[in-house]
């Protein structure tokens, strides 16, 4: 994992930008998701619309950091109309990505600093290891919904 600011080179190759991961389906729920709720056309105009249309239909997963770039404002506005909220979030991008974007990273970066205060030097990898975020991610998971959950109440 490399962070480019917004950016974040995900583990198949492809981008992700404010957590989103630039690939075809996640790309392709969130216009839906902005069509329905009515703000698609109120925050983009027809250039970066038809932009976005013609990523989804030429490609399966943004590899490109300039392609990455160029959408990048455009999911910021989208998800930005959309209040991003974390049921939407978890709409698009579903349970598990969305745990593992929001708290499995720092766990991981967590659990990383900690095995190497304790002399592990293999453990500086672990923070960028997206298989050891996921792993940390579905074990814990349970214990972040029920956390959220007592939360909403």
């Amino acid at each position: 994992m490399f962070d480019f600011g917004l950016y974040r080179k995900a583990k198949r190759g492809s981008f992700e930008v404010c957590g989103v991961p630039l690939e075809r389906a996640p790309l392709l729920r969130l216009i839906r998701k902005a069509q329905r709720e009515g703000v698609l056309f109120k925050c983009l105009n027809s250039t970066e619309y038809m932009f976005l249309k013609l990523v989804t239909k030429t490609t399966n997963r943004v590899r490109s950091f300039i392609l990455a770039r160029v959408l990048s404002p455009i999911i910021k506005k989208l998800l930005e109309a959309l209040k991003a909220a974390s049921k939407l979030m978890m709409e698009i991008l579903g349970r598990i990505s969305y745990w593992m974007t929001v708290k499995g990273w720092e766990k991981a970066k967590e659990v990383s600093r900690l095995a190497m205060r304790w002399g592990n030097k293999e453990a500086r990898k672990w923070a960028k290891d997206a298989g050891f975020a996921r792993y940390l991610t579905i074990m814990n998971m349970h214990l972040w919904e029920n956390e959220s959950s007592c939360k909403a109440y």
